[in-house]
C-alpha cells in the first residue's frame, strides 16, 4: 500500500508480456473468434471463390455428359393385364393366385415359347423381363428392357400374348371344347332316351294285362338302363366341369404392348446425380491446393483466437 491508499504495481517480470509489449493485456486482448472467420474470408478471395464456382459448373455438366454417354441406353417396352380372381375364392386364396404369376410368367412354360419365337436365350430373357404387381389392384404390368427399342417391343408382345394363350386353351375356360362335346354328347343321349321311354311306354299300353313283356320291350328296357347310366355320368362330368370353370380367373389384356417413352437407363436424374458428386470433389480439391500453401497462416489464426 502506498501512502495515498492505493495499491503499488509490481515491477514487471523479466519475459512477462509487458517486457516485450511495454504494457500489460488488458481483458479482451488476442483474437476474437469472429476474427478468424474474417481471416479465412481474407483467404478465400473473390477471385478463388468464382475459380470453384466455374470449376464445379464445368466439371458437372462434363461429368453428367460424359456419364450419360458412356452408359449404354436401354429401352422399354410395357403391357398391362387384368388378373381377376373368382369371386368364390376366399381372400387369402385370391391374393395367392394374383401373388403367383410373376412366377408363371418367368417359367419355362412361357419363356420357352417366347425364346423360339425369338431366338432369345431364356437367362437372357428372364433378365429383360420385370413383372410388377400395382398395390390394390388386379394389375400385372410387363416391363421388357432391351438396348433396341423394336426387339424391346416384340419380346413384350410374344411374353403378353404367349402368358394369355395358358388362359385361353386351357380346358377349363369357358370355351372348353370338352365342355362343349360333352353338352352336344348329353343332349344326344336326352333325345335318345326320350325316344326309348316314349316307345315303352307305347308298347306298355298295347300289351293285354298280365302278359309279359315281349322281346322288344325287354331290349328297350335294357337299353334306357344303360343309356340312363351314361347320361347321368355325362351330367356328372359336365357339372365338374362347369364348376371348375367358375372359379377360374378372368384374365384379360387391359393394355396392348407398347414402347415406353424415353429410355430406362440412364435416367437423366441418375446421370445429374454423378454429374454434382463429381464437381464437387473437384472443387473441393481445388479449393484444398489454393489453401495449402496458406495453411499455417491459417492455423496460426485458429490458434491465436483459442
Amino acid at each position: 500500500m502506498s501512502r495515498n491508499g492505493r495499491t503499488a504495481r509490481r515491477p514487471p517480470e523479466p519475459g512477462s508480456p509487458t517486457t516485450r509489449t511495454g504494457r500489460r493485456p488488458e481483458q479482451g486482448d488476442g483474437i476474437a473468434p469472429g476474427l478468424v472467420r474474417v481471416r479465412l474470408r481474407r483467404f478465400l478471395s473473390f477471385r478463388l471463390i468464382v475459380s470453384l464456382g466455374v470449376t464445379f459448373v464445368v466439371v458437372s455438366a462434363g461429368a453428367t455428359l460424359a456419364f450419360d454417354r458412356l452408359q449404354q441406353p436401354v429401352y422399354g417396352a410395357q403391357a398391362d393385364v387384368i388378373f381377376q380372381p373368382s369371386g368364390e375364392l376366399s381372400d387369402f386364396r385370391a391374393q395367392r393366385d394374383v401373388g403367383t404369376q410373376p412366377m408363371i410368367l418367368r417359367s419355362l412354360a412361357v419363356m420357352g415359347p417366347v425364346s423360339q419365337s425369338t431366338g432369345i436365350p431364356v437367362d437372357k430373357l428372364e433378365k429383360a423381363l420385370t413383372v410388377d404387381l400395382p398395390s390394390q389392384s388386379d394389375i400385372v404390368r410387363i416391363t421388357v428392357a432391351d438396348p433396341d427399342r423394336a426387339t424391346a417391343e416384340r419380346v413384350a408382345k410374344a411374353v403378353t400374348t404367349q402368358y394369355l394363350s395358358r388362359f385361353v386353351t386351357s380346358d377349363l375356360t369357358p370355351v372348353s371344347p370338352a365342355a362343349v362335346e360333352l353338352k352336344e354328347e348329353v343332349k344326344s343321349l336326352s333325345g335318345t332316351v326320350s325316344g326309348i321311354l316314349d316307345r315303352l311306354g307305347r308298347l306298355s299300353r298295347e300289351r293285354p294285362p298280365g302278359q309279359p313283356p315281349g322281346i322288344e320291350e325287354q331290349a328297350l328296357q335294357a337299353a334306357s338302363t344303360v343309356t340312363l347310366r351314361r347320361l347321368g355320368n355325362l351330367q356328372n362330368e359336365l357339372a365338374a366341369l362347369e364348376s371348375k370353370r367358375f372359379v377360374q380367373p378372368d384374365v384379360s389384356l387391359l393394355v396392348p404392348p407398347h414402347p415406353l417413352e424415353g429410355r430406362l437407363k440412364p435416367r437423366a436424374v441418375q446421370s445429374l446425380a454423378v454429374g454434382v458428386l463429381v464437381g464437387l470433389f473437384t472443387a473441393a480439391g481445388v479449393a484444398g491446393a489454393a489453401l495449402w500453401p496458406r495453411r499455417r497462416d491459417l492455423l496460426r489464426a485458429g490458434g491465436d483466437g483459442s
